[in-house]
């Protein structure tokens, strides 16, 4: 577990979380501004993420997906580590998405501020990146307001819903 403030902490996905998720996630918002989030969302995807997550954790491995919950346990979006670069790399990316209902309040800012801070501390990695839509201002705000540069456009490096798209590539290093 870890803590972001006294009303959220982050800490593994389960099975039982699989209404919550696919009520909060199947939003066409959230499905626009991320790669492979479908809508609609529905509770079979849900069920399907969630066995996935499942499998992929392994005590020995650092943890890939950890849940956004509220004081009472709730889940409200997720981040990730994708181990884009292998299990054993200096650098990772990261993925986060947040239900609409938090939006603009300052959560998802903290939550990677926390996040980067333990995966440079706690899991040794000294370069994050985090490459988004191109027209996801409010990500690029997020990622800004933690350090996170930008270091490049990527053109056409998303194909998703028959269109291409450039993503820009935001990225922080441990000091």
């Amino acid at each position: 577990m870890i803590t972001i403030n006294q009303k959220f902490y982050l800490d593994k996905p389960v099975s039982d979380d699989a209404e919550r998720l696919a009520d909060t996630i199947n939003d066409v918002e959230i499905a626009r501004n991320t790669l492979t989030i479908p809508f609609p969302y529905s509770i079979e995807d849900a069920k399907w993420w969630l066995s996935r997550c499942e499998e992929q954790h392994k005590p020995d491995l650092p943890q890939r997906n950890w849940a956004i919950r509220n004081a009472e346990g709730l889940l409200c979006g997720n981040i990730s580590r994708h181990f884009k670069y292998g299990m054993n790399s200096h650098k990772d990316e990261i993925g986060y998405w947040l239900t609409r209902s938090l939006w603009g309040q300052g959560l998802m800012t903290e939550v990677i501020g926390t996040f980067a801070d333990y995966s440079f501390q706690d899991e040794k990695l000294k370069r994050l990146e985090a490459p988004i839509f191109e027209f996801n201002k409010g990500s690029a705000r997020v990622l800004e307001k933690n350090g996170f540069e930008l270091e490049g456009r990527l053109r056409k490096a998303y194909f998703k819903d028959g269109t291409y798209y450039d993503s820009l590539l935001y990225a922080k290093v441990a000091s």
